[in-house]
């Protein structure tokens, strides 16, 4: 008598997995695959040779991108330019744009600007 209550429960389990991954499946799952791609370019803008014979970057230049394809479109993409200035032996100060479009949504976009500025030690 145990093992039949035992049957009928693991037999209940397995029905319920097999329709759950059932309705999983028939979902249409296009969407669901992303690439991302990025793209940084630094470029050297100013360099001198300290007392040591080492050559230091005292202005660096990073220019950067990033696109988002998804539901085969265009979803996400971002611009940046980043300026670093080294001010001294352990201070860097930092300025940066950043464009950035989204279509995250259907037909609802979005796009934003954004500007920072700091310094590392």
């Amino acid at each position: 008598m145990m093992t039949r209550v035992s049957d009928l429960r693991c037999f209940a389990v397995l029905l319920a997995v097999t329709v759950c991954a059932l309705s999983i499946q028939a979902q249409d799952r296009s969407s669901v695959f992303q690439w991302w791609n990025e793209v940084q370019l630094i470029v050297p803008v100013v360099r001198f040779t300290d007392g040591h014979g080492k050559t230091v970057n005292k202005v660096t230049t990073i220019f950067s991108g990033v696109a988002r394809v998804g539901r085969g479109e265009f979803i996400d993409g971002r611009l940046g330019v980043e300026m670093d200035f080294r001010a001294g032996g352990h201070v860097t100060l930092i300025t940066s744009v950043l464009e950035r479009t989204d279509e995250l949504v259907d037909s609802h976009q979005h796009s934003e600007i954004r500007i920072a500025g700091g310094a590392i030690a």
